[in-house]
């Protein structure tokens, strides 16, 4: 069981709790074992060059936009603390027909990229410097 510590960062613990890490608890009284300080997610925007070209088409080509997200919480265990970090590299799709959907999906996206990044580290922070 894991209590999160600021669930009013709605779009971080909605990640948080798609990606199945933690069996997460809203009971502030509870013995959790692990409680969790979620930190605002950071975006780094990839380069934009590829509209240009489905500008000129009017959206017919799809492109794709390699975003990175920078993911961090602090893991707070009996008296040991840990600040993870982690890039979750989602790749958004512009198509005209497809423009609207990202944004549905941007949880479960970013979930299981949270996901594969936790157990890939096995738990080791990575480094950052904005935290």
């Amino acid at each position: 069981m894991a209590y999160v510590m600021n669930p009013e960062l709605k779009k971080e613990y909605a990640i948080l709790a798609h990606s199945g890490i933690f069996n997460l608890t809203n009971d502030s009284s509870s013995q959790a074992s692990i409680k969790i300080m979620l930190y605002p997610m950071y975006r780094r925007l990839s380069c934009g060059q590829g509209i240009i070209a489905s500008a000129f088409v009017l959206g017919q080509i799809p492109v794709y936009f390699p975003d990175k997200y920078f993911y961090g919480f602090k893991e707070f265990s009996n008296n040991d603390s840990t600040l993870k970090v982690y890039n979750l590299q989602i790749a958004q799709r512009v198509w005209f027909y497809d423009m609207f959907n990202f944004s549905k999906k941007f949880k479960q996206k970013a979930g299981k990229s949270l996901l594969n990044n936790y157990y890939k580290t096995n738990g080791d922070a990575a480094s950052m410097e904005m935290y």
